[in-house]
């Protein structure tokens, strides 16, 4: 096995990548424990994820005091709740001049929310705008599997906000108030 050694700048941030070439069974590196200090010397602060039987990461977010069920997805372009939650969170939304796209089809009705206050794992944003659209197929889905509804998913907004930094091998999100 051949190890390869990489540091990547992320912002003002290195990090030290670890890279294996390995023939035959593929082994997980070894995390360098240093890595973790490194992050959290640099002001971001931990989250643990929870990954669903279904695949998805999973964490809980406080929108408006109210804590909440999210999948953290970085393919959505932004952080969408089910209307079906909107009295929940003390939230109102006026219709977006928008139409959404994802995973339950195309033309979606999105509503827009601005001014929220949104808390994780130590990011607090007293403006935090939110979209809300349908989400039932998703939640449906959830159910047919027997787990818990999401109030919605946490997109590249939340993550770019953030600076997150997601550690797959340790199920660990890092963000940065």
């Amino acid at each position: 096995m051949k190890a390869v050694k990489k540091i990547v700048r992320y912002g003002t941030l290195l990090i030290l990548l670890l890279c294996t070439n390995t023939t035959g069974n593929a082994q997980t590196p070894e995390i360098n424990p240093s890595i973790e200090k490194t992050i959290t010397g640099q002001g971001y602060r931990k989250i643990a994820l929870k990954r669903m039987l279904s695949g998805h990461l999973f964490m809980e977010a406080t929108i408006n005091g109210v804590k909440g069920s999210f999948f953290l997805d970085t393919g959505a372009g932004a952080t969408v709740l089910d209307d079906g939650v909107k009295d929940k969170f003390k939230a109102s939304a006026e219709q977006s001049a928008v139409t959404g796209v994802g995973a339950g089809g195309d033309n979606l009705n999105i509503q827009a929310s601005t001014g929220n206050k949104f808390e994780t794992g130590g990011y607090h944003n007293d403006n935090y705008t939110l979209y809300f659209t349908r989400l039932d197929h998703v939640n449906n889905a959830l159910k047919q599997m027997g787990l818990s509804e999401i109030d919605g998913v946490l997109g590249a907004d939340f993550l770019t906000l953030t600076k997150a930094i997601i550690d797959y091998s340790t199920m660990t999100l890092y963000v940065h108030p």
